[in-house]
């Protein structure tokens, strides 16, 4: 498939609603509740500059993938049962040819082992193209019933030479302190 020729997005940090989780979980909960979630995220979500043992790291192709979790504490308390984890991904285009990503695949496992398996086009609504030396940063968040579980996946990219998937590997959602 070839890189679509809409205008290229340039390198930014974007926040939008759980890409990570179903919108059916999210249809049901107030938009206030959203914009508390992403205000918080805004603020507190890692940065490619603070190291996170729970984080992980991924190199497909030439694309680097790097996911660092944050446990939003008072997000999850003013939510009772739900605990809220946020994350932010940097994808880095490491390679000598530009890619699009098309869409994301995830699997989340929660501390109960249930797994929740998620598929959509791009990510926060958009298709970024990166050209090499470019990443496309943004965050986001996925409530989970229990104190800890996993994310991991894998992002669909297309390039002149054809469509290939680059991992996310797996990385920690954990509520540290509770």
């Amino acid at each position: 498939m070839p890189i679509a020729s809409a205008a290229k997005l340039s390198p930014n940090r974007t926040t939008a609603p759980a890409p990570g989780c179903t919108p059916k979980l999210f249809a049901a909960k107030s938009h206030d509740r959203e914009h508390a979630v992403h205000d918080e995220l805004i603020t507190n979500a890692p940065t490619p500059t603070i190291a996170t043992h729970h984080g992980s790291s991924a190199l497909t192709r030439g694309i680097r993938v790097d996911a660092y979790p944050v446990y939003m504490r008072e997000q999850s308390e003013a939510h009772g049962t739900e605990h809220i984890f946020g994350y932010r991904i940097v994808i880095a285009n490491q390679s000598d040819q530009a890619v699009q990503v098309v869409s994301r695949r995830w699997a989340i496992i929660d501390g109960n082992g249930k797994r929740r398996d998620v598929e959509g086009e791009g990510v926060v609504g958009q298709q970024p193209i990166l050209e090499p030396g470019e990443s496309f940063e943004y965050a986001s968040f996925c409530p989970l019933p229990t104190q800890w579980g996993t994310m991991e996946g894998s992002y669909l990219l297309t390039s002149e030479t054809g469509d290939f998937r680059a991992a996310i590997n797996r990385f920690y959602l954990v509520a540290e302190g509770d």
